[in-house]
This record gives structure tokens, C-alpha cells and sequence, in this order.
């Protein structure tokens, strides 16, 4: 389980550059959601046991507690950023309330 911001900023920016592979985020998961884009290469993503190969001008949407891993493919350069932020950002609970009574 891994956390990502506090409190008072509930979101993680992450501006990642590999210009010779080595991207190698192990499977984790966390409350906040994480949207991924590639804005160079190409990166092997596994969400639960589904591989998909990232390329270039991909994005991506994890959902929250969702068990993912990240990866160069061998050598190959990549960058891509990553937001990670609690689901509320986009949706106050006040709002979530409404849909479920």
C-alpha cells in the first residue's frame, strides 16, 4: 500500500525520464487514482494480470486500490507523467451521496 500526497495536497505529480530504460515501479496499489501519460517511448504496464503495452501519446486511468506495475521495456527510453489524486478531487462526496440513495 503506498500514499501518495498529504491532507492539504491530496495529489502527486510525477514527471518521469528514462533516456535509457530502468523504469522498474514494482506492484503496489493505493487509495488515489492515477492517470498516465506517455509522451515518449513506450512502457509495459500490468494492471491485476493484464499486460498492455503503453506507446507514445497513450493514457491511462488506474482506479483506486487497484494492483499495478510499471516498467521499461528493456533499453528503450521513455517519459511519461503520472497524477495521482484521491477520487474525491473529481467527485466531493456530498456528490457521490446524491447517486448512491
Amino acid at each position: 500500500y503506498t500514499i501518495h500526497g498529504t491532507e492539504l495536497e491530496p495529489f502527486h505529480i510525477y514527471h518521469q525520464i528514462y533516456e535509457h530504460g530502468g523504469l522498474q515501479v514494482p506492484f503496489h496499489w493505493h487509495k488515489e487514482m492515477e492517470w498516465i501519460w506517455v509522451e515518449k517511448g513506450s512502457l509495459e504496464l500490468t494492471l491485476g494480470t493484464q499486460r498492455k503495452i503503453l506507446q507514445k501519446q497513450d493514457f491511462v486511468m488506474i482506479n483506486s486500490y487497484e494492483l499495478h506495475q510499471l516498467r521499461s521495456i528493456g533499453n528503450t527510453s521513455s517519459i511519461h507523467h503520472a497524477l495521482v489524486f484521491l477520487p474525491n478531487m473529481l467527485f466531493p462526496i456530498r456528490i457521490i451521496a446524491r447517486f448512491l440513495i
